[in-house]
């Protein structure tokens, strides 16, 4: 269990600073989002995950991040998390800030996947600039027009065709391509 509950941890992480550039269920609504407010979301989501500071995401703010969320799991703090701690973590509403919001995560291996893509120089690590550049690519893949701003159906547009080109990955690679083996290094 306490393994299951380090592998959700380390999709968390990943899911948390994908979030920017591709919103689940759209927490915007029907808000109008510009490139500078993506850019300006992109860099403090870089911030609250690089718990070390050292301008990187990398295995240390993973582990870091896994310890974190195992101690909000493990609710009685006996080092073990129990089947009930685990049902509990997950049957919070989103949005909460405890371990429930693990239960928001709906494709935790698409977000490592977009990770491991962001790291263009291959050092299992992604700097701040990597990530932002990241977000603001797929800002600017989902901006259909081009004026620098994404509106609520522009998004809604680009998350369907994202699930979409998913389950085509599914279907042509098998589960492998979602996430049912282990995920890149980073």
């Amino acid at each position: 269990m306490k393994k299951l509950a380090l592998a959700l941890s380390t999709a968390a992480l990943a899911y948390a600073g994908i979030a920017s550039a591709a919103p689940q269920g759209d927490p915007m609504g029907d808000k109008t989002v510009t490139r500078a407010e993506a850019e300006a979301k992109a860099r403090a989501m870089f911030d609250k995950l690089d718990v070390n500071h050292d301008d990187k995401l990398d295995r240390a703010d993973r582990e870091a991040h896994m310890a974190d969320q195992f101690k909000t799991i493990d609710s009685d703090s006996n080092g073990a998390i129990s089947p009930a701690e685990f049902k509990a973590a997950h049957e919070h509403a989103p949005g909460d800030k405890g371990p429930g919001a693990m239960g928001q995560i709906k494709h935790p291996m698409m977000a490592m996947l977009m990770l491991h893509k962001a790291d263009t120089n291959h050092d299992n690590a992604v700097s701040r600039d990597e990530f932002v550049a990241a977000a603001l690519g797929h800002f600017d893949k989902a901006d259909a027009n081009h004026d620098g701003q994404l509106t609520a159906q522009e998004r809604r547009t680009a998350m369907k065709a994202m699930r979409d080109r998913m389950r085509a990955m599914r279907g042509q690679h098998g589960h492998e391509a979602m996430g049912d083996g282990p995920p890149p290094p980073m």
